[in-house]
């Protein structure tokens, strides 16, 4: 369950994001006098998002759409559009394994066999008209 106040390496995070926009001067830029207060509001809002915000799985992608979102708006922006730059995590990337030990390599090597064996059996019997023809090319009918 989320913690209600944000942690530390979300607020962080987002005060550099949002100071990384100021910079930028856009037009709509909130006042100099209430840029305390503006940040403040991006991490509240930004922390209750419906997301279960992780520094392992988070931290690089939000820092990726804060550049984005540097590099794209003509306006100040809102935080609804930095979320709908978050993206997807990817929380399980396809990895081939480094290396096989040799039983896994004789383990898969004799699963398809076996694939093998059931792909051709079934393929054995095939219904060609009203002859069934076999594997041997016997005809039967």
């Amino acid at each position: 369950m989320k913690q209600k106040t944000p942690e530390g390496w979300f607020q962080d995070l987002v005060v550099d994001g949002v100071q990384g926009l100021i910079v930028l001067s856009l037009p709509r830029t909130p006042a100099m006098e209430i840029i305390d207060a503006t940040v403040l509001q991006w991490v509240e809002v930004l922390w209750a998002a419906p997301v279960d915000w992780s520094h392992n799985q988070d931290a690089k992608r939000m820092r990726d759409a804060f550049t984005r979102l540097k590099y794209s708006a003509t306006e100040w922006p809102t935080p609804r559009q930095y979320l709908e730059l978050l993206g997807n995590r990817n929380t399980n990337p396809l990895r081939l394994p480094k290396h096989r030990t040799e039983d896994e390599i004789r383990v898969g090597q004799q699963q398809l066999s076996r694939l093998k064996g059931m792909v051709g059996g079934l393929l054995a019997d095939v219904q060609v008209g009203q002859r069934q023809v076999t594997a041997r090319g016997k005809q039967s009918c």
